[in-house]
């Protein structure tokens, strides 16, 4: 068996540096499994390439041009993979993700149990709250547009025990059978460059069939504080998450991703609501700000 280990990457190295020694240990003691990090580097001006030729010469990393951004440099790196017949499975990486020191066996051992038409998740926890759940896979309403975490902002229990069919969730810690690549394509760099590409790919996966299982012992810790824009209780920051490509709140990427996949118009008034919601969000922190 062997495995891409795709990682996109834009001025990330202090994160690589404490990501990549655990993943490299991991894999250089599991035998008869070939995995290959493969990572994009997307014009990095920050020693990036240089680090990781340096320390990590077996790694293969691929220049972009400053403008891949996640979804293209997720594309660059399979595209990689797939033109090399060897490899039966792409592993999504983000580069501010740490792995528990069992995940990649464990990884081993759920591969063996499900077959190539099942995606499989990991359970990701915020890194600045070792306990609490960023996530473990996640939903989508197509009638509302509603897209929801499953366990975010709740501290792990026995309720986040046990396998989950989701359906769809976040890149990092995601492994997917490079035949699924053949039959749903790549992720769309075009619409959905950063936010809205992961959710988009496994709907897509999921109308051709593909199961997608979130998985209780694939556990990885996510640093947040290193992706997204925020307001911060500041007007010129919150006018930027409306419509930037770093902003998880960009309205006409949002609006593009439910005329795609919701199924009743409905929706609309959803969309209505959840914005009119995270202007009121804004409004509170700012006025909060005023009298700190």
């Amino acid at each position: 068996m062997s495995i891409a280990i795709v990682i996109p990457v834009f001025n990330g190295l202090k994160y690589l540096q404490n990501s990549l020694p655990p993943i490299m240990a991991q894999i250089n003691a599991i035998e008869h499994r070939k995995f290959t990090i493969i990572v994009a580097d997307d014009n990095s001006n920050d020693g990036t390439a240089e680090w990781l030729n340096l320390n990590y010469p077996g790694i293969i990393v691929l220049k972009g041009d400053g403008n891949l951004w996640w979804s293209g440099g997720i594309n660059l790196g399979v595209r990689y993979a797939l033109a090399d017949q060897e490899y039966q499975y792409v592993l999504l990486w983000n580069h501010d993700t740490i792995c528990a020191e069992n995940f990649f066996n464990n990884l081993i051992k759920n591969v063996d149990k499900y077959n190539s038409k099942t995606i499989i998740a990991s359970k990701v926890y915020f890194l600045a709250k070792p306990d609490v759940l960023f996530g473990m896979g996640a939903f989508f309403n197509p009638t509302t547009g509603k897209l929801k975490m499953n366990g975010y902002g709740m501290t792990d229990s026995a309720e986040f025990n046990h396998p989950v069919q989701v359906d769809w969730t976040g890149g990092m810690g995601t492994l997917i059978p490079v035949e699924v690549f053949r039959q749903v394509g790549l992720f769309d760099q075009k619409n959905f460059p950063q936010y809205y590409g992961d959710c988009d790919f496994f709907l897509r996966a999921k109308e051709k069939g593909f199961i997608l299982m979130a998985l209780p012992d694939l556990k990885i810790w996510n640093d947040k504080s290193s992706s997204g824009l925020e307001h911060k209780a500041q007007w010129r920051l919150f006018l930027r998450t409306l419509t930037s490509i770093k902003s998880n709140y960009n309205i006409a990427v949002a609006y593009k991703f439910r005329k795609r996949h919701c199924t009743s118009f409905v929706f609309h008034f959803y969309f209505l609501y959840s914005n009119i919601l995270y202007f009121g969000s804004f409004f509170k922190h700012w006025l909060k700000s005023l009298f700190r």
